[in-house]
């Protein structure tokens, strides 16, 4: 026996004694641990927090459920809710609870699934885990914080898909709230200061995102963790493919066109490197759709009907029937967006597909990690419209390849505590919080920012937008309109509206009689009309009426009357000041002087790569000179003339002066958060200002004031990323 051989027995004999009770439901047959397996044990049993980051795929859950379930399993067995599973999406929670409820059974031990689709009560059941949403969370402490006095422990599932977002900002302040929950059990009365007691709640993030741990532990875990992460080289086999190279068709509709050539070039890759199962990420709901339609188009389809669309607009029922079939076929594709990144189980998948690049490298790795699960190296298919595109793969590749993550980290947004204020008052027994109640329940990183006199103006906020009313005291109670919001379950949440006044329809397949979706409530479809959902071509028999659309399966399609789907606006991903800087770099563009070029016979294209946000200031800035026709994206601006960049050319005062100015119009367009509306006007300020801060504007303008003629390639790179939507 060699030595490697040994060491690793070794380990696993201490693994089995240290799990003596649970090793034979966590570790059963001839599976192999693995190495991030045998480093959290230690540290979980000790009660220890802990951050343990690895790629998808990799063991994490079993890392941290299986030392959980040994460490309080005689009081899981009584019934008692010890360890809370804090997921990013339903669809996450949905899929973890079919995979861990075999090992826990085995155990003995109940757990439960509460999200918004499966809103099972607490109450009266003897569960051991929950597995939940952070929105279901927030609702579980106002209603029935008394289910969760015996919790022991809480994991942090797939935390980098909230992380940076006004949901991880939320999630770090109810991790806080449910620690002083039970501190206050524990003494059984609320006394003195809350926010020096220390941890009681044991905390665990997952992580598939290698190289942040150190973010995560300060802002979730207190700074208090132990990090475990796999540094192991992320290894992957890339092709690239611009479909109109080999496949020019003549259609008057672009859209349905290049569907159809990705779809081809989907099919051609699969053949040639004998892939049965391909998952295309693509850019929105509507490509979803657009590209599964396209199987109507060809004749040499080998998938049949089993070509699938994933997205957030499926109802719940349908989403889990496509990850269901697409687990289970032999030979499928399926169409996702965001929504099939993370860890949902739909068994192996041969080859992933992009049709448009990733905005930063986590997202790529995520995508990129969902093929090769069976000890295969993970294989990706690039699709690209034009050389910019590809170079922005290219560059996401070398990126992932040397572990250069360039994770952007956005400062905390103080929006959420308008929300959280509105949940903690509905939390209180009496009714009432003042400025220490709501600071005291912050992450102890935020207490130091958020003193109590910026806690009282954002309950003075929440006042002024009538969801609090100010008491004696310095206390603050509901409002009417707050209690009617709770009520419905509507404040629970940060997660941006749609577009006001558009709403949504329910569609309803009058076959299965169930909703199998939604569309944007402005859709026009008409009766007798046609249009593809979830890959499945159906008739429209009714509506749209009463907030739905009545429709049925039908594959003998009138292609005169097929429709697209129109879904509710979202917002999309943005680019990174980091990232878009570093993209610069890598295709040999200035960053401290700005490049422009001729773009068709009447613009000039400029560069300026500081990111969406960037983009967004800019567009901001070129509405305020009256140049409305400007645009801008994450890359580069688009105008009449050179004239309009050179007036971007101003002292920071001068911009700072701009930006007050237009306070309202920016905290609009830069998504501060649903809630952000009730800030008080110098908070809102304050957040537009920290966000330019982060992104470096003011260091970022001075580029326009050394404006330079951009060479050859320069000039091609330029007038390709234009043609990129504005941010």
């Amino acid at each position: 026996m060699d030595s490697a051989t040994a060491l690793y027995r070794a380990k696993y004999r201490r693994m089995l004694e240290r799990l003596n009770r649970v090793k034979g439901a966590f570790y059963v047959g001839f599976y192999k641990p693995r190495q991030i397996q045998f480093d959290a044990i230690e540290p979980i049993m000790q009660g220890r927090n802990i951050v343990l980051s690895s790629c998808t795929a990799s063991g994490k859950t079993e890392a941290y459920l299986a030392p959980l379930t040994e460490r309080w399993l005689e009081p899981m067995r009584a019934g008692k809710l010890c360890i809370l599973i804090i997921c990013p999406t339903r669809a996450l929670a949905n899929d973890l609870v079919k995979r861990i409820s075999v090992p826990l059974n085995r155990c003995s031990v109940n757990v439960l699934l509460r999200t918004g689709d499966h809103p099972n009560p607490l109450r009266d059941k003897k569960v051991g885990v929950l597995v939940t949403t952070l929105e279901s969370l927030d609702s579980l402490l106002c209603r029935w914080a008394v289910q969760l006095l015996d919790v022991k422990a809480i994991v942090f599932e797939e935390l980098h898909v909230a992380e940076g977002t006004a949901r991880g900002d939320q999630l770090a302040v109810l991790a806080e709230r449910l620690d002083v929950l039970l501190h206050c059990a524990k003494a059984k009365q609320i006394s003195g200061t809350l926010g020096n007691l220390g941890l009681s709640l044991q905390r665990l993030a997952v992580t598939a995102t290698p190289g942040n741990a150190q973010i995560i532990n300060q802002k979730y875990l207190a700074g208090q963790a132990v990090i475990v992460e796999n540094k192991q080289g992320v290894n992957f086999e890339v092709d690239y493919c611009r479909p109109y190279d080999y496949e020019t068709l003549d259609s008057t509709d672009a859209k349905q066109a290049r569907a159809i050539a990705f779809l081809r070039a989907c099919i051609k890759y699969c053949r040639q490197n004998d892939c049965q199962k391909m998952l295309v990420f693509v850019r929105s709901r509507a490509e979803a759709e657009l590209l599964a339609s396209a199987k109507g188009y060809l004749s040499d389809n080998p998938f049949g009907n089993a070509v699938f669309s994933h997205h957030s607009s499926l109802g719940t029922e349908q989403r889990e029937k496509v990850e269901k079939n697409f687990a289970s076929y032999q030979k499928a594709i399926c169409f996702a967006t965001s929504t099939l990144e993370v860890g949902i189980d739909i068994g192996d998948v041969d080859a992933v597909a992009l049709t448009i690049p990733p905005m930063d490298v986590n997202a790529f790795l995520q995508r990129v990690g969902r093929s090769g699960r069976r000890g295969q190296t993970p294989r990706v298919l690039c699709l690209y419209e034009n050389n910019f595109e590809k170079a922005q793969y290219e560059h996401l590749v070398k990126a992932a390849r040397a572990g250069e993550l360039f994770s952007d980290h956005p400062p905390f947004l103080s929006s959420v505590l308008i929300q959280q204020a509105a949940s903690l008052v509905c939390q209180s027994a009496s009714d009432m919080i003042n400025k220490a109640s709501l600071r005291d329940r912050l992450p102890a990183y935020l207490r130091s920012v958020y003193t109590e006199d910026i806690c009282e103006k954002i309950l003075q906020g929440a006042a002024q937008s009538d969801l609090l009313k100010v008491r004696r005291q310095g206390g603050y109670s509901r409002s009417e309109k707050l209690k009617e919001a709770f009520e419905k379950g509507e404040i629970h949440h940060n997660i941006s509206h749609t577009v006001a006044g558009r709403g949504k329809v329910s569609v309803v397949d009058k076959n299965a009689n169930r909703i199998i979706g939604t569309l944007s409530g402005s859709c026009t479809l008409l009766v007798g009309d046609f249009f593809y959902f979830s890959g499945t071509s159906y008739r429209v028999l009714s509506g749209p009426k009463d907030g739905k659309i009545l429709v049925c399966p039908d594959r003998n399609i009138d292609r005169s009357k097929l429709r697209r789907c129109d879904f509710e606006a979202s917002s999309l991903p943005k680019v990174s000041e980091l990232w878009a800087t570093d993209l610069a770099n890598f295709l040999e563009m200035p960053t401290d002087r700005s490049c422009y070029t001729l773009y068709g016979a009447d613009s000039t294209v400029c560069s300026h790569f500081m990111g969406t946000v960037g983009g967004i200031f800019l567009k901001v800035f070129f509405e305020h000179f009256g140049y409305a026709d400007a645009k801008a994206n994450a890359y580069v601006i688009t105008c009449a003339n050179l004239e309009e960049v050179k007036a971007l050319a101003m002292s920071p005062g001068a911009l700072k002066m701009i930006i007050r100015q237009n306070i309202g119009s920016l905290a609009q367009k830069l998504d501060l958060g649903p809630w952000s509306s009730c800030l008080p006007d110098e908070l809102l300020e304050q957040e537009v200002f920290k966000v330019a801060e982060h992104i470096r504007l003011f260091q970022h303008m001075q580029q326009f004031s050394k404006l330079i003629p951009a060479e050859a390639a320069q000039s091609a790179w330029l007038c390709e990323a234009a043609e990129i939507s504005a941010s």
